[in-house]
């Protein structure tokens, strides 16, 4: 059985109207968040489970930074929130941070990612997962040492690498993957089309997969998919696919227990949360869940 979570929006935690909302839709088991002490409590009070997601994002780095391990020792209310979670499981970004600092090759990226891994075994009594970024366009057709920088960090070896060498497992983000294959096809370093792309990653890492992030991204026929956190729909190219990818998911992922609407519709909690609740119905019925 897989679980559905919800995705956070400002101010959900504290309206006791919008998580009820949630609560009594029986279509959640809980709401996916990064944020750590009250507003996790408050979830939690509301008869909710908590998944936490990227503790760290607010200091802006993932698995790879050079100070991961120090910004994490310094911060203990992250290992803290990360331990109180209602999962047996957390999850992380990798590979993002050198989208907004400095690039590394592949060898320093993958040694700083299995340190990262090994600190976080050894202060948590929980199975690490990590979620790739996507490769943006605008990389996609940068410098040489970029492009392999990207093209690694975005990739299925990067991620074999990661599962074959710890104890870590895999949290897939369908918008993610479909974004990567996009520009990965344009800028010649993929053939064949973003499900092709899709169905390579997954069959290569289908028994690691232990949670997924899916949502409706952009489309254009110039730069392809496009990771945008946007509502799903009944129709349509976008939700299609993402559709498709994660049915193909559930049905050879052995080890997948929950399903995360990443959805940001951008608008007040209890709008919010009446939202939600449409798309998990629409996602319910979509996958036969």
């Amino acid at each position: 059985m897989v679980d559905l979570y919800c995705s956070w929006c400002e101010g959900l935690p504290q309206s006791k109207k919008a998580l009820g909302i949630i609560r009594d839709s029986n279509e959640f088991s809980g709401i996916e968040m990064s944020n750590s002490g009250e507003e996790m409590d408050l979830v939690l009070d509301a008869g909710l489970k908590v998944s936490i997601h990227n503790p760290s994002r607010f200091f802006r780095v993932s698995l790879e930074s050079p100070n991961f391990i120090p910004t994490i020792a310094e911060n203990p209310i992250l290992i803290e929130s990360c331990k109180k979670a209602s999962l047996p499981f957390v999850s992380f970004h990798a590979g993002q941070t050198q989208w907004y600092s400095k690039m590394m090759s592949p060898e320093t990226i993958i040694s700083n990612t299995r340190k990262s891994i090994r600190f976080l075994d050894h202060e948590l009594n929980k199975k690490i997962l990590f979620e790739l970024s996507s490769f943006p366009i605008e990389l996609g057709l940068g410098g040489e040492f970029e492009k392999r920088s990207g093209l690694y960090a975005t990739s299925k070896e990067y991620m074999k690498d990661i599962v074959s060498t710890t104890n870590a497992g895999v949290l897939l983000d369908v918008s993610h993957t479909l974004n990567s294959a996009s520009t990965k096809i344009r800028s010649n370093n993929f053939k064949g089309n973003e499900k092709d792309y899709f169905m390579d990653v997954l069959m290569s890492i289908a028994k690691d997969i232990f949670q997924m992030h899916i949502n409706c991204p952009s489309y254009t026929k110039a730069n392809g998919f496009r990771d945008e956190h946007l509502e799903l729909k009944s129709s349509g190219i976008e939700s299609k696919n993402v559709f498709e990818c994660t049915a193909e998911t559930i049905a050879v992922s052995p080890n997948l227990k929950m399903i995360t609407l990443e959805i940001e519709p951008l608008v007040e909690p209890i709008k919010h949360a009446r939202i939600m609740v449409k798309q998990a119905k629409l996602v319910r019925k979509k996958l036969n869940l």
